[in-house]
């Protein structure tokens, strides 16, 4: 199914669920996060493919197109990936081009591409920078939030990309950056 198709379908979902149109069976079903970014950042954009709702959906879809796939660290993906190059290639799906390591990226968000984000206020795809392989204290990590209610991220890690929890992964959580503009390409 086209991603087009897909962002507007789990969109259609959670507006029939919200709306109160929907029967008694669509109150056990959690709203998709691709379909809550859609609707969550309504205000920010502009319209059709180059509004922030679409393209945080069409970004989240494009991650979720990878999961399951294994974790290498180094890799540069299409097969295998890291962490960096997971959040780069799904960023670049929506014309937002990223430096290629962890550490590299949250520079890059703090050189006038991102937005500083107090913990608790997150949305989906915005991009958690993390302590890792590098020790305490050093940036080595980045994940993609999917769900802030859960604290859930889509992210590469060890043994394979898929969900996990950020607030609780046994890393220091550093920051939170959101890409500025997400209404047009960046370099």
């Amino acid at each position: 199914m086209p991603r087009k198709i897909r962002c507007v379908a789990a969109a259609m979902v959670v507006l029939i669920s919200l709306s109160g149109c929907a029967n008694e069976a669509w109150k056990d079903v959690e709203p998709d996060p691709v379909a809550l970014a859609l609707l969550a950042r309504s205000g920010e954009g502009s319209n059709g493919g180059d509004s922030v709702q679409h393209r945080v959906g069409v970004l989240l879809s494009e991650a979720r197109e990878e999961l399951g796939e294994p974790y290498e660290w180094g890799a540069d993906g299409l097969t295998e990936w890291d962490c960096s190059s997971f959040v780069r290639h799904a960023y670049s799906e929506i014309g937002i081009r990223m430096p290629r390591t962890a550490r590299a990226q949250r520079d890059w968000m703090a050189d006038g591409n991102g937005v500083r984000v107090t913990p608790g206020d997150e949305q989906p795809g915005d991009l958690v920078f993390s302590d890792d392989y590098r020790g305490p204290n050093e940036i080595g990590h980045v994940a993609m939030v999917w769900d802030p209610a859960d604290s859930s991220t889509i992210e590469a890690r060890p043994p394979q990309s898929g969900h996990y929890a950020y607030r609780s992964d046994g890393h220091n959580m550093f920051e939170i950056w959101r890409v500025a503009d997400l209404t047009g390409p960046s370099t």
